[in-house]
């Protein structure tokens, strides 16, 4: 082989380990640090409270999409009622139609 592609082969290995090692060391650093107690309380509390106003909101939002269903079934009926009567004045139309009248 060329002592160059053996050369450059051997720089790209290097370059790449001191990539990994570096990129291993500043994620070590960064993630190194610890969380105070106070504030994990703090943080605890304040995720404590953002899930009771979540199920509140779901329970509101249940209610709400209950009532609706209702509503929507009691509409279906009304429409079926409407149909009913738009057949109804059809036939009566054609029939008054057949007649002459």
């Amino acid at each position: 082989m060329n002592s160059t592609v053996l050369i450059s082969a051997g720089i790209t290995v290097l370059v790449s380990a001191i990539s990994a090692g570096s990129a291993y060391l500043i994620a070590r650093r960064t993630t190194r640090g610890t969380v105070d107690t106070s504030e994990a309380a703090t943080l605890w509390a304040e995720s404590q409270a953002m899930r009771r106003e979540l199920r509140e909101e779901v329970v509101q939002l249940r209610a709400e999409a209950a009532t609706l269903r209702q509503e929507i079934s009691e509409l279906h009926g009304d429409v079926a009622g409407l149909k009913a009567e738009v057949v109804e004045l059809r036939q009566l139309l054609l029939a008054k139609e057949a007649r002459g009248g």
